[in-house]
């Protein structure tokens, strides 16, 4: 068999007509991949036999279907290019605008060109045929925000780049004839809608994220919420996608501690969706490199949010990867999916600006579920991650692990506290939570364990407000609590419980749990004033005061009664000696 450089890759038609031309990006450095792998030969089909025990798969005759079976087909890449960040007008435009990040890309097929946006709506444009700069950078006015999506239009003669520019407006831009380079270019067109970082647009439909939370927030990023509008941004529906669901409070390493795979592109293709799969990973990363957070790789959806294919492997198997072809990669980081003329291409960030990797390429475009002879099969490198189902934990009593603790649903692990509980909550973006306090061991704001037969609900208000309400069958709780930045602070709230004493004397009674500080009792009925009477401000003379025991003062609502609180959480009204009643009933409104 002939050699095969295993980096010496061919252009995106390569394999479809003259216009193939050898990856002007290229490095041969197919030997530096065998060494990696352990290997003696060069050839792909030996480097193929390394990763996966067996020669290389055969040609798929469609690709794309041929995902939805077999399951091998999604781990097949190739590198199309490595496209030089550091390009000539690179210093110029962070001179100008600030440090340029890639966020994004799109392919204009007929045109032959490739468009990536970095923060802050910059737009950098290659020749798609052979990955060289064109000598085009330009930036997006008035664009404010990341932009994880880019699509091309052709309208009515002319060609538009549409992204979005602020939180609340969508903008197109005309690019019929690309603009002087380092200039701004001024929108030709808004659109007053609210959006996520998401969008795509095929066959007439808009599928947008969505920007709101199901509380109607902007708090969180929860993903996979989208909603999908005609031609005229008229709305037309909503979708949702489980799998791309990861939510978490905008920024704060909210992202990388919830241990969801972080979506980072999305874009629409023939009867499904994809999402460009990976967190950033350097060598600053404070989670390991293992973390699913950095799962590097693409999904494809259906409009159901049926996952049709998954190609997950670890950001270090990506990073060898990049290591072994040559391209020095210090920083791992998927950016970006696009389809276009029967491919999806995906986006990988390998390179921080400024770096030597990012001065000869370091933005890595590769061909997904590739059927080309040069391709790589990674699936014995796969690793598996299954989204929890929303319906499922948010709504529903979690279920239980060994000795009464209450299971995360993400990392398998105990939430032992409401702390930890809000941790997770914040992390993922889920709204509700509840657990049965005879079912788990809880402990509260204060260390103390819930205690037997309540219902407790953890509700998320916003990125950093949550309630926990605590129903029994005499009272009912509700906590408030935030976050101050480092830990999560509680508000001591109203309880209430409803007392229906017998006729006669004695005491009226209500067991409650908590740190009680004040008591109030209001009572309706029949009975005697007795012989002590409140203040006139409402204080306890001294005869009613509670004991050295009570974990709280009392105030009691035209009543002459001693009202307490006793140490082992109970609250009553005690009569004087002689007292007598009729017809009395008692609402208990106590603070803790």
């Amino acid at each position: 068999m002939a050699r095969v450089p295993i980096a010496n890759l061919k252009g995106p038609k390569g394999d479809r007509g003259a216009q193939g031309l050898p990856g002007t990006n290229g490095v041969p450095t197919d030997q530096a991949v065998a060494t990696l792998l352990g290997i003696p030969s060069q050839t792909a089909s030996a480097l193929q036999t390394a990763l996966d025990g067996q020669a290389v798969l055969p040609e798929y005759l469609t690709r794309d279907a041929q995902a939805r079976t077999d399951p091998r087909a999604a781990y097949r890449k190739r590198v199309v290019h490595n496209l030089v960040y550091q390009h000539a007008d690179w210093a110029a435009a962070e001179a100008a605008w600030g440090t340029l990040f890639p966020q994004a890309f799109t392919i204009d097929e007929t045109a032959q060109e490739l468009f990536v946006i970095s923060t802050p709506g910059i737009v950098s444009v290659y020749d798609w045929g052979t990955g060289s700069y064109k000598q085009c950078c330009f930036r997006l006015a008035g664009v404010t925000v990341t932009n994880q999506s880019l699509v091309i239009r052709e309208e009515g003669g002319r060609r538009f780049l549409y992204a979005r520019r602020t939180m609340t407006e969508f903008a197109r831009w005309d690019i019929t004839a690309l603009p002087t380079t380092l200039t701004d270019l001024q929108p030709a067109g808004t659109f007053a809608i609210t959006t996520l970082s998401d969008f795509t647009f095929w066959d007439g439909v808009w599928t947008i994220g969505a920007a709101t939370s199901d509380l109607g927030g902007t708090e969180f990023s929860e993903r996979g919420k989208f909603l999908q509008y005609d031609e005229a941004f008229n709305p037309i529906g909503l979708m949702h996608i489980d799998a791309m669901r990861y939510g978490g409070a905008v920024g704060g390493g909210m992202y990388s501690g919830s241990g969801y795979p972080k979506a980072q592109g999305f874009a629409a293709g023939p009867g499904m969706f994809a999402a460009s799969v990976g967190g950033g990973w350097d060598s600053t990363s404070p989670e390991p490199i293992t973390n699913p957070y950095f799962y590097q790789g693409v999904r494809l959806y259906s409009a159901s949010g049926e996952v049709l294919a998954d190609s997950l492997v670890t950001a270090e198997t990506m990073r060898d990867y990049f290591t072994a072809l040559g391209y020095q990669p210090n920083h791992i980081e998927a950016e970006g999916i696009c389809y276009t003329g029967g491919h999806w291409y995906s986006l990988y960030a390998i390179a921080a600006s400024g770096t030597p990797a990012a001065a000869t390429g370091g933005i890595v475009i590769m061909e997904e579920f590739s059927n080309h002879n040069d391709a790589v099969d990674f699936a014995n490198r796969a690793v598996t991650w299954t989204a929890p189902n929303s319906n499922a934990v948010a709504a529903r009593l979690h279920p239980v692990v060994p000795t009464r603790r209450l299971s995360n649903p993400v990392t398998g692990g105990a939430l032992l506290t409401v702390g930890e509980i809000f941790d997770y909550m914040r992390a993922v973006g889920q709204h509700r939570l509840a657990f049965a306090s005879s079912v788990v061991d809880v402990k509260d704001g204060e260390g103390n364990l819930f205690g037997g037969g309540a219902l407790v609900e953890c509700m998320l208000l916003t990125s950093t407000t949550m309630q926990v309400r605590v129903t029994r069958a005499t009272n009912t709780a509700i906590f408030t609590w935030w976050w101050n930045g480092t830990a999560w602070q509680w508000t001591k709230s109203h309880f209430t419980a409803s007392l229906t004493p017998s006729t006669g004397s004695g005491t009226i009674t209500a067991t409650i749990a908590g740190n009680v500080v004040q008591v109030q009792i209001e009572l309706s009925g029949t009975f005697p004033v007795g012989t002590v009477t409140l203040t006139a401000n409402g204080a306890l003379p001294g005869a009613m005061r509670p004991t050295a025991v009570a974990r709280g003062a009392a105030v009691l609502d035209q009543y002459a009664g001693t009202a307490y609180v006793s140490a082992g959480g109970q609250v009553g009204v005690q009569h004087q000696s002689g007292a007598s009643r009729t017809g009395i009933s008692a609402t208990v409104v106590y603070l803790i």
